[in-house]
């Protein structure tokens, strides 16, 4: 028993040894001159492929081992503090985006009921009852009826961008004619237009049905044509289909011949609460609706652009897939905004480090 105890020393203390050897051969091989054949020559260690010992260890190079330790250590660190800060700014920023849905939620609720009363007396009024109007009472009241609209509408665009920022927004996919729905937003629209004096038509190639969510497709189509109607003074505003992509996917563009979108302003049109000087100047509006449209059309697996020429209009685009999408896009504003609470933070904490 104790020769076989012996043997086993011997036999421990000659692979440290050797352990020993071959380590100084790869610190002294790599660490001054090359060092990222360190990490090769520790990983064939580690696959059980030894390399030949050329030349012995010596002080300063275990100087540099241990330099190079210590800077991975501290990168360790360093990462494992960025990973904690991510995830406390994720948490908090979740809590937070949950906390405004629920309350937009309600509060969307809580004024649409008023707002389709309101609506729904003026209705009646307008029809004659309990009594007929004159055309001054008649003309007030569809005032009441217009400004209880819009602003049911701005709820509307509320809460969407809500759903959309929380990840929430649902879509119900079937079969739709494409066709038919460019031709019934272009009907719905031509009171408005001929008020203003704009021609609105339609020129639609022959469409396969595509599987989308018709109504949300629909929202999209009424605030092109209705940004297109408010921004165009004079001329022509005509919404062409077509197919694209060997017939995989639909086109719808809404081109106008109104005051257009300078170049250095058009990647503001598609933010969140954001417009175009020129146009926010010309227009009152919360710069919501695009925002939604585009976060609609990438649900779909589509895309939504625009081509611009100032002072001669405008053209948005809309790319839709004939086939739904496999994945739909989710916009994840959370998992975003907890990206930059910790890049600030490590900025702040650089900056503060530099000046120390």
């Amino acid at each position: 028993a104790m020769r076989s105890e012996l043997a086993w020393m011997v036999v421990g203390v000659l692979a440290l040894l050797v352990m020993t050897i071959v380590a100084g051969a790869v610190a002294g091989e790599t660490v001054g001159s090359d060092p990222d054949s360190l990490a090769r020559r520790l990983d064939a260690l580690g696959h059980g492929s030894a390399p030949a010992v050329s030349a012995p260890i010596v002080p300063t190079e275990l100087d540099q081992l241990g330099e190079l330790l210590a800077e991975l250590e501290r990168l360790r660190a360093r990462l494992d503090h960025e990973q904690r800060l991510y995830q406390d700014a994720l948490e908090r920023t979740q809590a937070a985006d949950a906390a405004k849905a629920e309350f937009l939620s309600a509060v969307s609720h809580e004024l649409r009921t008023p707002l389709h009363t309101v609506g729904g007396y003026a209705q009646l009024l307008l029809s004659g009852i309990p009594a007929a109007l004159s055309d001054a009472q008649a003309e007030d009241v569809r005032l009441i009826q217009a400004g209880g609209r819009q602003l049911l509408e701005l709820v509307n665009d509320i809460l969407d961008l809500s759903m959309i920022e929380s990840g929430e927004l649902r879509l119900s996919f079937a079969s739709a004619d494409v066709g038919s729905l460019v031709e019934e937003i272009v009907r719905i629209h031509q009171p408005q237009v001929r008020e203003r004096g704009v021609e609105l038509r339609a020129d639609l190639a022959e469409l396969p049905d595509a599987v989308c969510d018709r109504r949300r497709i629909g929202q999209i189509l009424t605030n092109l044509v209705s940004n297109a109607i408010k921004f165009t003074e004079r001329g022509t505003i005509v919404v062409r289909a077509d197919v694209i992509h060997d017939g995989r996917s639909v086109a719808v563009a809404v081109a106008d011949t109104g005051i257009g979108i300078a170049a250095d302003e058009i990647g503001l049109i598609f933010e969140e609460y954001a417009q175009a000087g020129t146009i926010s100047r010309r227009k009152k509006g919360t710069g919501l609706g695009l925002a939604i449209a585009r976060a609609i059309a990438l649900a779909h697996g589509g895309s939504l652009s625009v081509d611009s020429d100032p002072g001669h209009g405008s053209t948005f685009i809309l790319v839709l897939p004939v086939d739904p999408p496999r994945r739909p896009a989710t916009i994840d504003i959370a998992e975003q905004a907890a990206r930059a609470v910790v890049r600030a933070r490590t900025r702040s904490d650089s900056e503060a480090g530099a000046t120390r």
